[in-house]
């Protein structure tokens, strides 16, 4: 298959949410390690605030509850969560994944996975074999600013050499959106964690990775490059 300016050659995949079910488990973590500073956070706390930065995050609520800390003690905190989340998760691959994967494979579309999360934490949860699928990945190691910034997704369309208009990007957080229409890339919302009332501004929208799959000649047919930025 020949790809025209007008579509999709790359499709990239946020991770927490929507390539495994790990989204209870980082609020669970979350929950632990805030009660040492008597801060009571609620599901939507993480969830609303998911693809930043763990230590844009801490930093937010410390901030939201007047507590000053130096950065060096935000990334100890934040240290701390991953040890803990990576002790409790039980997150496993979405069972549609690796073969949405193969699919995306024989229609020859380069796939990646962006998140705001550590290579440490998508190799807890994810297979080599399934990694292998994957064209590019980047990580929060691999870049200065968390999502709702587009660096994360414009590096995974430059390290492709691929226009961002063809890039689609199946995300489940509002901040993940925001970054990927930043960029300049259309995106489809997974209802996996969040209402559709919460993710607006999404070009697509499926309840799943199943749905994705059953609708994914529909929406590569229906494509259209994004002009959007914010």
């Amino acid at each position: 298959m020949l790809f025209g300016d007008n579509l999709v050659t790359v499709v990239l995949f946020d991770f927490d949410g929507v390539l495994v079910n790990s989204m209870p488990f980082h609020v669970r973590a979350w929950q632990e390690v805030f009660r040492d500073y008597d801060i009571q956070i609620e599901p939507a706390d993480v969830l609303l605030t998911e693809g930043s930065r763990s230590f844009e995050l801490a930093l937010q609520i410390f901030d939201s509850h007047q507590i000053d800390l130096s950065d060096s003690q935000i990334e100890h905190f934040v240290e701390r969560k991953q040890e803990l989340y990576r002790s409790i998760t039980e997150a496993t691959l979405d069972p549609a994944a690796e073969p949405l994967l193969l699919d995306l494979k024989n229609k020859r579309l380069w796939t990646g996975l962006v998140t705001g999360t550590t290579l440490q934490n998508v190799h807890k949860s994810t297979s080599a074999e399934v990694l292998q699928l994957l064209d590019v990945v980047v990580t929060a190691e691999d870049v200065t600013l968390g999502k709702p910034d587009p660096e994360c997704y414009l590096r995974a369309a430059n390290t492709l050499a691929a226009p961002p208009r063809n890039c689609l990007v199946i995300e489940n957080a509002p901040l993940g959106l925001r970054a990927a229409r930043t960029a300049g890339m259309n995106t489809v919302a997974l209802l996996s964690t969040l209402s559709r009332g919460e993710l607006p501004g999404a070009d697509f929208y499926v309840n799943d990775l199943t749905q994705f799959k059953a609708r994914l000649d529909e929406i590569l047919t229906s494509y259209q490059p994004t002009l959007q930025t914010e």
